[in-house]
């Protein structure tokens, strides 16, 4: 019994598709020599302006990018950064979010500021209002007569100190 569909025919193998894989892949299945200075000219075109490197450096990227056997896969790894700098570029980002996060707390700070600022002038122009006021109400006020002012130390009686007595 054939495991087939019946809608389904059998594949054949091309011999152009053959060559078209030897031609870029080796025997192994690692990329060919063709494909990775391809994907280095790519590298180069897209990131020269971000990163510098002698050409070692520029091959090993395309071998990273290249262990990943489908290729729908490298134009996307192409246009990414490098898997060094990914994390350091996600490190960045989240050290950036927080530096404009601790802006935006300062610029709200300022603005706290300020507003207590203004709340404490208004009430420095209260107070000196107020104070104007009893001052006023002070200078109103007239000293009694002298003749009505009674000296108390006469009416005291003198008491003998007991309590510090030797």
């Amino acid at each position: 019994m054939s495991s087939a569909l019946p809608s389904q025919k059998p594949r054949t193998c091309r011999t152009s598709s053959i060559r078209a894989f030897n031609h870029l892949n080796r025997r192994s299945g690692a990329a060919a020599e063709v494909t990775l200075h391809d994907i280095v000219s790519q590298l180069q075109e897209h990131w020269r302006g971000t990163f510098q490197g002698a050409a070692v450096v520029w091959r090993m990227w395309p071998n990273h990018i290249t262990r990943k056997m489908n290729r729908s896969t490298w134009i996307n790894l192409i246009n990414q950064a490098p898997p060094d700098y990914a994390s350091l570029n996600r490190s960045a980002q989240l050290a950036l979010d927080c530096v404009a996060a601790s802006i935006a707390d300062n610029a709200q700070l300022q603005s706290d500021v300020e507003a207590i600022g203004g709340r404490l002038e208004i009430q420095k122009n209260r107070l000196q209002s107020r104070k104007d006021t009893i001052e006023a109400f002070i200078r109103d006020i007239l000293p009694p007569v002298r003749h009505d002012i009674v000296d108390p130390l006469p009416a005291i009686d003198n008491v003998a100190d007991l309590e510090h007595e030797e």
